[in-house]
């Protein structure tokens, strides 16, 4: 890693069912599944409840990621031993509940499946897999500085498509692929604010994700990266619809705060980039619901 300097570290970070839940990432998973249900709203196949059935699945996957997430602390040897008993129990709970959330949607999954057939195992399978691979062991695809782009991949370009699929039973038109590959940005955004506020304690914690690869200077400017990539990507989907250019006005001023904010790693950039995330799905859901 490169020798910069970085926010000075604390060895132990706060554990809580709140915490571990991650509210603010919410809305990726939500706004996911609106945009794809838009965005084949108009097929004449259109099934809303096992579309909806779908959505609600995804987000308690996205849940259940949220408070497995922690688990990986318990084997991290160095980690571990610092951990108290009551800190473990918490991680323990959390798992608990992100097995319950599974369990949930694999019920869900059930009901699809009996549906539309035996695809949807298929393509729960493959949603899984992608799941466990991105902080579970011994895989852990966070701690090999992959963790951002496959989250953006699972929550974008692969899972709306799949719940357009349940909602339609065909497979996805071209333009369902864009929009998902739209809303990947400000999902791998978010994803990424979380590497880049976490940095120095998982450099501390030999944590290899894609921030303490890069460094906090190279972070700051990936991070600036992709937020402009995120205004110009949706600035140019506002761009055919003249009426839907105003929505971008709030886009912009939140983006400008959180560039400047991204000048050093600080706890409250995760939560402002999901409210970016939240005007982002909300401009592309009116969008849709607009152009349809």
């Amino acid at each position: 890693m490169p020798q910069e300097s970085l926010m000075k570290p604390s060895r132990t970070k706060i554990y809580s069912v709140k915490g571990a839940a991650r509210l603010f990432s919410l809305p990726v998973g939500l706004f996911a599944g609106a945009i794809a249900l838009l965005t084949v709203a108009g097929h004449p196949d259109f099934d809303l409840a096992s579309g909806l059935m779908a959505a609600v699945a995804s987000v308690l996957v996205q849940a259940s990621a949220n408070f497995i997430n922690d688990y990986s602390d318990l084997q991290n040897p160095e980690l571990a031993q610092r951990l108290s008993e009551a800190q473990r129990r918490i991680i323990r709970l959390n798992t608990l509940l992100g097995g319950l959330c599974l369990v949930a949607a694999a019920v869900l999954g059930g009901v699809l499946m009996a549906r539309l057939g035996s695809t949807v195992l298929w393509l729960a399978l493959g949603g899984l897999i992608m799941m466990l691979a991105y902080n579970i062991e011994p895989v852990a695809l966070k701690k090999k500085g992959l963790g951002m782009p496959l989250v953006a991949l699972m929550m974008g370009p692969y899972m709306m498509p799949a719940i357009a699929w349940c909602a339609t039973g065909t497979v996805p038109a071209p333009g369902v692929f864009l929009h998902s590959l739209l809303f990947s940005l400000p999902i791998g955004l978010l994803l990424f604010s979380n590497e880049y506020r976490d940095i120095a304690y998982d450099s501390l914690n030999g944590d290899r994700t894609l921030a303490v690869r890069l460094g906090s200077q190279a972070s700051r400017r990936l991070y600036r990266t992709l937020l402009v990539l995120t205004v110009l990507a949706y600035t140019g989907l506002l761009a055919s619809t003249p009426l839907m250019l105003p929505a971008l006005i709030p886009v912009l001023a939140l983006a400008i705060h959180l560039y400047r904010r991204a000048h050093q790693p600080s706890p409250g950039l995760p939560p402002k980039t999901g409210q970016l995330v939240l005007l982002s799905g909300l401009v592309q859901a009116a969008w849709l619901l607009l152009t349809q």
